[in-house]
């Protein structure tokens, strides 16, 4: 069986968001669940970096974690930065 290798579109963002779900103290799971996820395919394709989440999908994490506002917008903000200065 050939297995495919997704490629990590955004490496930068992936680094970061394991980071910030590590600072909440939380597992994949935990933070799908949090978010309204059936599983944690979604937390764990952003963490690989083969998904960037949409805006709506950030200002929802900053709804439910608004302790870590700033920390969550940073994250997001310097993959949307990227396209502007490469």
């Amino acid at each position: 069986m050939k297995q495919t290798v997704l490629e990590k579109k955004h490496p930068t963002t992936a680094k970061l968001f394991f980071t910030l779900r590590k600072e909440l103290e939380l597992t994949q799971a935990e933070l799908a669940k949090n978010l309204g996820f059936q599983s944690k395919v979604f937390i764990s394709k952003v963490e690989s970096g083969i998904y960037l989440p949409s805006e709506k999908y950030i200002k929802y994490m900053v709804s439910k974690f608004p302790k870590k506002k700033t920390r969550i917008q940073n994250v997001f903000l310097k993959e949307k930065m990227k396209k502007y200065v490469e």
